[in-house]
């Protein structure tokens, strides 16, 4: 789309910029057109995308313009050597594509990037030497970033080439705040670092990065590395690897050391080498945590997590847990725990259980139950009278007779249960009050009849009183009057 103003007037006019373009157009730059770039130098504000052929060598634009208000897109180009936009501090997004290259992008002004997409960027080796130049060290804000199937390292500065004189990579860290960050399936890339990022409102996903180069470059040990040593707030964290086969190395550390407050959901799953995550300052999660299969993961600490809508900590099969710890948590739904094949102690989470809508800890003896224990102190019935499982039931003698000891009597009682729990909870009271108790899942029934007393102090004989009964008098003074 041809652009708006007439720009071959703009110099007689004293250099006076103008707004160039049409929002929601593109503007395609391609051979063997040239001059269009000294007409784009002419604009204060371009509306629309920036369309860059494959067949161009260099898109550069050294004077103006301050914005674009689209995209700037350059796919699949097969010579393209450099990309600068000298004073522009703000463009609707950049999309690097596909490109065959050995070249630099220069934003030298750049503060905002609406849309940074790096994609299948895969270095063309020219005489052994691979290299991609990027330099946007004043940008500190991008809506999405989107970093997927290049060979980049990472995102910390990288000055040193190969050469020693030719290679310049920035990184991006003086960026503070993100709409969404994706970083998937890169295959130089260990460290995932941002070290300035303070705030996400989206997603963080990343995924599958591992350095396949194995011993070649700065990063050889394949061992991964995510780390936000800035973030305070994200919206949702998602870490993985579903898709990366072995990890050389068992020192993989995930690190949030001062992030606080997640308003979705919080991640980490399938990762092999997996052995921290840290996360010593998160206090809310709005949505759930789930960690589950990190092969070398053996502790899960939340120290400061006060908050949570749901936890599902899961260990692979033929491993486990040593260490759950949410010592301070106050508030969660669902919280599952499943340790496979290792004797993890489900009881230290006791203080979760009392405040769980729902409680599952498992490890390699099977679920925890322990039920609810007796009261010290109280009498309560021995185990025999106690179904044995939630399916059983127990019947005691129905025709109970009093047992004396000392001055008062206890009292067998009749008692149906269909709930080992309840029964248990059930028993003392049972044993001391002399009623007859039925229990099940739903309803409860008591008797208000009182258990006799026995107020003389003679031992028992047989579990019958030894005092006569009105009938046995009568017949003895019949006796007598026959005589």
């Amino acid at each position: 789309m041809k652009v708006l103003t007439v720009f071959s007037v703009l110099p007689l006019l004293g250099g006076v910029l103008a707004d160039c373009g049409v929002e929601g157009g593109t503007i395609t730059i391609a051979n063997p057109d040239f001059d269009i770039l000294t007409e784009l130098e002419a604009c204060e504000t371009i509306y629309g995308n920036i369309l860059v052929d494959p067949a161009y060598v260099y898109f550069i634009l050294d004077g103006g313009p301050f914005e674009i208000t689209g995209t700037v897109i350059a796919h699949d180009n097969e010579i393209l050597k450099a990309v600068r936009l000298q004073n522009a501090t703000r463009i609707g997004g950049f999309s690097f594509a596909s490109p065959a290259i050995t070249g630099r992008v220069d934003f030298p002004e750049m503060e905002y990037i609406g849309n940074l997409e790096w994609i299948n960027i895969v270095f063309r080796t020219d005489q052994g030497i691979d290299w991609y130049e990027w330099n946007a060290l004043k940008l500190v804000g991008i809506g999405s970033l989107n970093v997927e199937g290049t060979s980049i390292s990472g995102f910390k500065p990288d000055y040193p080439s190969y050469d020693g004189v030719s290679f310049y990579y920035g990184g991006l860290e003086q960026l503070q705040t993100a709409d969404n960050i994706r970083v998937v399936g890169n295959t130089r890339m260990d460290d995932v670092v941002f070290t300035g990022l303070k705030t996400v409102s989206g997603a963080i996903i990343i995924g599958d990065n591992l350095n396949y180069d194995g011993g070649f470059g700065k990063r050889d040990g394949r061992a991964l590395l995510v780390s936000f040593p800035a973030l305070e707030t994200a919206g949702s964290i998602a870490i993985y690897d579903k898709d990366v086969p072995l990890r050389l190395s068992d020192s993989g550390k995930v690190d949030f050391p001062i992030l606080n407050h997640v308003f979705g959901d919080f991640g980490i799953t399938d990762i092999k080498g997996l052995t921290e995550v840290s996360v010593p300052a998160l206090t809310d999660v709005d949505g759930g945590i789930k960690i589950t299969l990190n092969e070398a993961l053996k502790e899960v600490d939340f120290p400061e997590l006060r908050r949570v809508g749901r936890v599902e900590i899961v260990a692979e099969i033929n491993l486990g847990f040593d260490k759950v710890s949410f010592p301070v948590l106050e508030e969660v739904g669902e919280f599952l725990v499943d340790s496979g094949a290792n004797n993890f102690d489900c009881s230290s989470l006791e203080h979760i259980r009392a405040i769980a809508t729902k409680f599952s800890c498992r490890n390699e003896k099977g679920d925890y139950n322990p039920g609810v224990p007796a009261t010290t102190g109280t009498p309560t019935l021995s185990s025999s009278s106690v179904a044995s499982s939630p399916s059983e039931t127990t019947t005691l003698d129905t025709n109970p007779k009093p047992t004396l000891t000392g001055d008062a009597t206890t009292t067998s009682v009749p008692l149906t249960t269909g709930d080992s729990a309840t029964g248990e909870s059930l028993a003392s009271t049972a044993s001391t009050s002399g009623v007859a108790v039925t229990t099940g899942s739903e309803n409860t029934s008591t008797s208000t009849e009182s258990a006799p007393t026995v107020t003389e102090s003679v031992p028992a004989t047989g579990g019958a009183s030894s005092l006569k009964s009105p009938i046995g008098s009568m017949v003895f003074l019949l006796k007598r009057w026959a005589l």
